[in-house]
């Protein structure tokens, strides 16, 4: 018996979690179901019904056999690009939030500063803004 079928759901949804880089707040988010459900899923102490397996496959690509009973490969389509693409995708995303928590939190003197490195590093900023009326 190879070692993924040995491994528990609980061991999956955590390895899926290390992939990824992401903690289980983040990883809540991603697949939309609710904090503590995916903590109670992660200690082993309920089983996830059809829609949360469904979420979590649909969310990161993941082969639903591989996650219910750690049969064939981890990935739906397992090749390097699709890996590499999931990757950059979530660490788009983890960029975009880092950038709206830090605009919340950053005085006027910061955000302006922000802007000017993103004008300077990214051309299509200034198009963005310019789209977005700002």
């Amino acid at each position: 018996m190879s070692l993924e079928k040995k491994m528990s759901l609980a061991v999956r949804l955590k390895k899926i979690m290390n992939d990824n880089k992401l903690n289980i707040k983040e990883f809540s988010l991603k697949c939309q179901i609710p904090y503590r459900t995916l903590q109670s899923y992660l200690s082993g102490e309920k089983m996830p019904g059809v829609g949360p397996i469904v979420k979590i496959g649909a969310s990161f690509g993941i082969n639903l056999n591989w996650l219910l009973a750690g049969e064939g490969p981890m990935y739906q389509n397992e090749t390097r690009e699709q890996k590499a693409e999931y990757k950059k995708k979530d660490e788009v995303e983890r960029v975009i939030g880092w950038l709206k928590d830090w605009q919340n939190w950053a005085d006027e003197r910061k955000r302006h500063w922000l802007g000017v490195q993103m004008e300077r590093t990214f051309p299509e900023y200034r198009e963005w803004l310019d789209k977005q009326g700002l």
